[in-house]
């Protein structure tokens, strides 16, 4: 009878480290959020409604706080209540990002993607049973084709299409150039030379202000599909930064990596603040294609090498 109340007791001590551990994830979780927004404990406090105390008790892993006051919580700091009572380690911020991303994708898109990363990530060992169907024109592979990769659960690859898709012509076209596919690609390779010559006008928005590019991206994103306030918030927050100051084209890695200490210094994680040059190169990324802003991402690449976190 003793040696069984004994292992009880050890089990239940095994289960309270546990909760300890758990709770103490939960309260750093919920500082870092805080500290990254810039918010004291009374400003959350009033957001939220829910006493300083009880929130110190929390960020210090001895509060054992109840779903609902938790989610008051997560929604004061825009945090989705997922992100702060997972359990294991916090997911990258890339994971984050993708999943933002995938919230707004309809079920085609989701199905194209699935199949376009099973494509790019299968392990080489899967690509063995690969099946390529080879005969002459009009001898039914395309039909057969489809059949049989509808039947294997297996994407279907007409590389015919492929071609035309690359070339931007039909077979038929690329058959009758002189030499064909020589001749095609003096051709291309002209054009290229062609555009390479003519001299591009300089954009004005080449002399904005980083915020100014920020707020742009914000508000032109968010006319086309809603963004959810996690982003928005995180945006905002950037516009208010010095580096914002900064003329966008302007920017060097030793201003962004500046911008990283000063992060750290003022008490953000290291994933929390290489979370700025996530944003940085996803918005300065689209300004380019969308404004042709003429900002170079290698100097995002490079101040992301110096300041990502070391495993």
């Amino acid at each position: 009878m003793g040696q069984k109340q004994l292992e009880g007791q050890v089990n239940d001590s095994h289960i309270l480290s546990d909760d300890d551990r758990y709770l103490a994830m939960l309260g750093d979780r919920v500082r870092g959020e805080r500290s990254r927004r810039g918010m004291t404990r009374k400003i959350l406090s009033n957001y939220s409604k829910v006493s300083e105390r009880y929130l110190a008790q929390l960020e210090s892993g001895r509060g054992n706080v109840s779903i609902i006051l938790l989610r008051q919580i997560a929604a004061a700091m825009h945090v989705p209540l997922a992100e702060l009572v997972q359990d294991g380690p916090d997911q990258p911020v890339e994971m984050a990002l993708i999943l933002e991303q995938l919230a707004d994708l309809s079920v085609g898109d989701l199905a194209d993607l699935h199949r376009h990363l099973r494509q790019r990530y299968t392990p080489e060992a899967a690509q063995n049973g690969r099946i390529a169907l080879i005969g002459l024109r009009g001898a039914g592979k395309s039909t057969l084709g489809r059949a049989l990769a509808k039947r294997l659960e297996l994407p279907f690859v007409q590389l015919n299409k492929e071609i035309e898709t690359a070339a931007g012509m039909k077979l038929e076209e690329i058959f009758d150039l002189l030499g064909q596919a020589k001749a095609w690609a003096e051709s291309r390779e002209k054009a290229l030379s062609k555009k390479k010559g003519e001299p591009k006008p300089v954009p004005i928005v080449m002399r904005a202000k980083l915020g100014k590019v920020l707020e742009r991206y914000r508000t032109e994103v968010s006319e086309v599909r809603p963004m959810g306030r996690s982003k928005t918030s995180n945006i905002r927050f950037l516009e208010k930064c010095e580096i914002a100051k900064m003329t966008a084209c302007d920017i060097k890695p030793s201003d962004i990596i500046s911008h990283i200490r000063s992060r750290r210094k003022h008490g953000a994680g290291p994933s929390t603040a290489n979370n700025d040059i996530i944003w940085l190169r996803v918005i300065l990324r689209y300004a380019r294609a969308a404004w042709d802003l003429p900002f170079d991402l290698s100097v995002i690449d490079d101040a992301n090498e110096v300041s990502r976190p070391r495993s």
